[in-house]
């Protein structure tokens, strides 16, 4: 088959689907991947054929009104009004360039957050199927994404709240779908928000995190799938002769990174990153990334862009992050025990989940962080039984292989036709 796969954000929301594409083409289909210009160079890394889509998030990130999103993580309104204002404008040309790349295609594989492939898939009746990195139906066994600290509410609080937070969270978008809908022939959804149009419709779902992390729900519709953790393949990579040498001079460091999350202040938080790493008495390899924290190297800190997790993370002792869904698994397969500093959306999720886990203490708030509360947590990271709950995890989760799973998933639906209401196989 011809597949287009359509995703839209940071690196986090686009390389496990580069996983599953890669492991779609190795069952002998055709994948083209459609994502934003600034993904380009990791698809041509992993051999993967692109179709651009216009908007950059990154861009969008770093503007004031990106960073006052980035710091509404304690106002579910304001993540929203934030959100709304953010994403609001390019929703039409997302719709506009998701028809044009999935052309010719025999089915549409699309990220959850990327509802505008639905339209594209729906106007040629394309089969199709969602792949979302979290849970994105509701139920009464976990709590909502955007609400973890719901997860010892009674059932019916977590279904509800879940419903809420969606309609929150994408209510704003749901006009301009609407109106792209009718501009294409489409009929309208009595959906209220677009995350609950994908739902209503029973498009067969595949989420890409593992059992062992989150039990696929008993009260899911049979379309819900769970295909585990979709990492790409291990690629052979040489680290800077100075990487090498800091990591060969001493304990294994921790590493410190918060990837796309830009923040108010970058050179405030990398002061207390550092500061925090030598409280705690450890060495760190610090990456700077999007988020441009300023650090510099010392005989203690290594600070560098950016390279592999796949394969630094089994060479550190401990990893601190923003907890972000890619990271925060990479770091888990690793066996590493994690402190997470979450900023918004789904990484207090994750937060609240390490700490469940054993994998990791409490999560810290951005909005608090200090050195000294970082270099706590550091510190009880590293005790013996966050690190032995890190291992035995990362033992199985090495052990399972998301990205095929996914692959044999998203064939089956292909191949009877991608029907809304149609059951996925069980994961075993």
């Amino acid at each position: 088959m011809k597949l287009v796969i359509v995703s839209v954000g940071t690196r986090g929301d686009v390389q496990p689907y580069i996983a599953v594409a890669r492991a779609l083409m190795a069952r002998g289909h055709e994948v083209t991947f459609a994502v934003s210009d600034e993904h380009a160079p990791l698809l041509r890394t992993y051999g993967v054929a692109h179709r651009p889509m216009r908007g950059s998030v990154r861009a969008l990130l770093e503007t004031d009104l990106g960073r006052a999103w980035l710091a509404s993580a304690d106002s579910p309104r304001k993540y929203a009004r934030y959100g709304n204002e953010l994403f609001l404008p390019m929703q039409r040309a997302l719709c506009e360039d998701a028809d044009a790349a999935v052309e010719g295609a025999d089915g549409v594989v699309f990220y959850a957050m990327a509802m505008h492939a639905m339209h594209a898939a729906e106007r040629r009746k394309l089969p199709m199927v969602a792949v979302a990195p979290w849970p994105i139906a509701p139920s009464r066994e976990v709590p909502p994404v955007l609400a973890p600290f719901l997860s010892r509410a009674p059932g019916f609080v977590k279904s509800a709240a879940s419903h809420w937070s969606a309609r929150v969270a994408f209510a704003g978008f749901n006009g301009v779908h609407l109106d792209y809908r009718r501009s294409v022939g489409l009929p309208s959804w009595r959906a209220k928000d677009t995350l609950h149009a994908v739902l209503d419709a029973g498009i067969p779902t595949v989420h890409l995190f593992s059992e062992a992390v989150i039990r696929r729900p008993a009260d899911w519709a049979p379309q819900h799938a769970v295909a585990g953790y979709a990492f790409v393949p291990r690629r052979a990579y040489e680290p800077p002769r100075a990487l090498a040498d800091f990591l060969a001079s001493g304990p294994a460091p921790v590493y410190i990174g918060f990837g796309s999350m830009t923040g108010f202040e970058p050179e405030k938080l990398a002061t207390l990153t550092t500061s925090a790493a030598r409280l705690a008495g450890v060495r760190a390899v610090v990456a700077t990334g999007w988020a441009s924290l300023a650090s510099t190297s010392s005989d203690d800190v290594y600070a560098l862009d950016e390279l592999p997790h796949e394969w630094l993370f089994p060479r550190v002792a401990a990893v601190v992050h923003h907890g972000g869904a890619g990271t925060f698994a990479e770091g888990l397969r690793a066996g590493r025990p994690t402190v997470i500093s979450a900023f918004f959306a789904d990484q207090p999720f994750w937060g609240h989940l390490n700490e469940r886990l054993g994998t990791g203490p409490r999560a810290l708030r951005r909005s608090s962080l200090t050195a000294e509360k970082l270099a706590s947590a550091i510190r009880l990271a590293l005790d013996g039984p966050h690190r032995t709950a890190a291992e035995s995890l990362g033992e199985r989760l090495r052990s399972e292989d998301g990205a095929a799973r996914a692959a044999e998933l998203i064939e089956a639906a292909m191949t009877t036709g991608g029907a809304p209401r149609r059951a996925l196989a069980q994961s075993p």
